[in-house]
């Protein structure tokens, strides 16, 4: 589900982990946040039975780098292996740019070949959450920020209903605006077309 502009909200259900009922007691949120330069995933898991469960949490992560001009015109870009930096940094490096995921908390208890991993134990009623920092550069290439500060139009309805499609049209218009050499401008939409 869109939360705003910028978040987006996914829900899953784990099977075969938790309680023996038909439907499903332990399930997962994601919330991805975009930001200027990537974006961040929040990972809940919840354990919504009677039994406390110990589930293994692992995340495969790949990248090509692929620029999208690339692939819009239809060229093959080979996966690009990861090389872990720390302990709680994924790194992917190549001529087409970088990309870098970070595990803000809690640190994984596997890092490594594109895998990030946490053995987790959850008592009835409890959750645990992980926060990954998505970034990605590339060389020698000027961006385009973000521009500073909230869309600069405020418009109020005594109806809700109007009022919540009003203020999520002007979410969605404020973030379409960038800064180029210190310019205001509105984008057509990401890349930024």
């Amino acid at each position: 589900a869109l939360v705003d502009a910028a978040t987006a909200s996914f829900q899953s259900v784990i099977r075969g982990v938790g309680d023996p009922e038909p439907h499903a007691t332990v399930w997962t949120t994601t919330t991805r946040t975009a930001e200027r330069d990537g974006f961040v995933d929040r990972i809940t898991i919840a354990n919504g039975g009677r039994t406390a469960v110990a589930p293994r949490i692992e995340l495969h992560l790949g990248s090509d780098l692929a620029s999208l001009a690339g692939v819009r015109a239809g060229e093959v870009f080979p996966a690009i292996e990861a090389r872990p930096s720390g302990t709680r940094t994924l790194v992917w490096s190549g001529s087409e740019g970088r990309m870098a995921v970070a595990v803000a908390d809690p640190e994984p208890s596997r890092l490594g070949d594109g895998l990030v991993a946490w053995d987790l134990e959850l008592e009835p009623g409890a959750s645990r959450s992980f926060t990954l920092h998505v970034r990605s550069g590339a060389p020698s290439e000027e961006r385009a920020v973000a521009a500073s500060g909230r869309f600069p139009l405020a418009i109020r309805y005594g109806d809700p209903d109007r009022q919540r499609h009003l203020d999520r049209s002007i979410s969605d218009l404020d973030a379409l605006r960038l800064r180029i050499d210190g310019q205001e401008v509105v984008a057509a939409g990401a890349p930024w077309y």
